[in-house]
């Protein structure tokens, strides 16, 4: 019923929580060039399983503010995505992360030349990992459950590394090594279906249930 409290028993009845350490981010294909010929990360599997941190990129609908006779009201206006996602790679001793990205840079814009490759749009890509010969790539990402099983897999369309942080060194503590990159890019789609929007009782069930246990 409507504007009761949310009971235990409806609490203790919802599934395991979903854990943010259950992931992995594979790209499509990665490009091959002399800097990258070799490279033990090409085929994309250790690439993957190097990555420590990543995000699921969000969606911004901008606000429309017009004001009348001394009321503010708002519409939307247009549906954007941040179009950059932050990505932390474990690097080791044979430097294949810092190689790959770098020289997959080189193919955006080379650091002698000034040129570079095409982007080459992707097109449809919704459940697909179809990459161009261009430099940008598609992104899979998924999220896993308790059991490994997917629990839920979002196409990340036209990536590529237009940001490698710098690296920290320090002589006075010794800790793995970090890579940091940033890629561009265009939007993010579910890699099946479309966005469910099916289990909002649900959502609103523990929401509910977090206001009563704060």
């Amino acid at each position: 019923m409507a504007g009761t409290s949310i009971a235990l028993s409806q609490v203790l009845a919802l599934p395991d929580v979903l854990m943010t350490d259950r992931f992995r981010l594979d790209f499509s294909s990665l490009p091959t060039t002399s800097q990258t010929s070799g490279n033990p990360l090409t085929n994309g599997t250790d690439l993957a399983i190097r990555c420590q941190q990543c995000v699921i990129p969000g969606r911004q609908i901008e606000p429309v503010e017009v004001s009348l006779n001394g009321h503010t009201t708002y519409y939307r206006g247009r549906g954007r995505f941040p179009g950059v996602m932050g990505v932390t790679y474990v690097e080791f001793r044979d430097m294949a992360t810092t190689s790959l990205l770098r020289g997959w840079q080189e193919l955006v814009v080379g650091t002698d030349s000034g040129d570079g490759l095409s982007k080459n749009f992707t097109g449809s890509v919704a459940g697909t990992l179809n990459g161009g010969g261009g430099y940008a790539r598609n992104a899979r990402l998924t999220v896993h459950n308790e059991n490994g099983d997917e629990a839920a897999s979002f196409i990340v369309v036209n990536c590529w590394p237009n940001d490698i942080m710098d690296v920290n060194l320090d002589g006075m503590a010794a800790q793995a090594m970090l890579v940091t990159a940033q890629f561009q890019y265009d939007y993010i789609v579910p890699a099946t279906g479309m966005w469910n929007v099916q289990n909002i009782g649900t959502l609103n069930q523990i929401i509910g249930a977090i206001g009563r246990i704060n």
